[in-house]
């Protein structure tokens, strides 16, 4: 994963993302927008190309710097297909008419948002999936079974896995479940893909295994409410 890491990174000054920025920020001065492309828009261009991804999820539109950075790595407009949600309108308004993007106004998380994943896509089984919405534990566990298991991406990348310890718990969770041969943190390639500010952020990158591989080894202490009953209900499958 080290390898397929640095050479995603390593495409990065192929790309020109002039005019790319994050837009109004959730942290710090939220009256200031960022109008230059953060490095990991870099990171997940390069990723798209690397991977030759053409049917790909996001979780977490915001003002559309990610998905028209991912959209910069298909070789032509059209060739392929970025679908990214979120709660606010801002990028349905923005992506209308898009030639690659479809930006809905909804929760990914939902029966709606999985509904239009199918209706693109016609069946299970897409590319990538990028989940940058609520850093919370149990959403983003959520986006990863509905987008990474049930859709069978072929990678999942997660921003801000080590921004608060539901995150990191979670983070400890695949490493357990994919096998850290089939995960990384990407700042360990270079920490500015994920700029590090008070705290390292992180930026996870995970090749997803065969949907039948059993969960590796013993499951992490998390001491979480509600995770016996999912490890009751996953672990039963292993037994049929």
């Amino acid at each position: 994963m080290k390898e397929l890491a640095g050479r995603a990174w390593n495409e990065r000054e192929t790309f020109d993302l002039s005019g790319i920025g994050y837009g109004q920020p959730h942290w710090g001065n939220t009256n200031q927008a960022v109008v230059a492309p953060h490095p990991y828009y870099f990171f997940l261009a390069g990723l798209v190309r690397i991977t030759g991804s053409r049917k790909i999820v996001e979780v977490g539109t915001h003002q559309g710097g990610s998905a028209r950075a991912m959209a910069k790595a298909l070789p032509q407009p059209g060739a392929g297909k970025i679908l990214t949600f979120d709660i606010t309108p801002y990028g349905s308004q923005m992506f209308a008419g898009h030639p690659t993007i479809r930006a809905y106004t909804c929760d990914a998380n939902t029966e709606a948002g999985f509904n239009h994943v199918i209706e693109q896509f016609g069946e299970p089984g897409i590319d990538l999936v990028f989940i940058d919405g609520m850093h919370d534990f149990w959403f983003t566990l959520m986006s990863v079974l509905i987008y990474g298991e049930i859709c069978a991406a072929r990678y999942i990348v997660l921003d801000d896995i080590s921004l608060n310890p539901g995150m990191e718990k979670l983070w400890q969770l695949l490493r357990s479940r994919y096998g850290s041969k089939n995960v990384i943190n990407a700042t360990e390639v270079d920490e500015t893909i994920r700029r590090p500010g008070i705290i390292a952020p992180g930026f996870g990158v995970i090749r997803c295994v065969p949907a039948d591989n059993k969960w590796g080894g013993k499951w992490p202490d998390l001491n979480l409410r509600g995770l016996p009953f999912l490890k009751r209900r996953l672990n039963s499958r292993r037994t049929r």
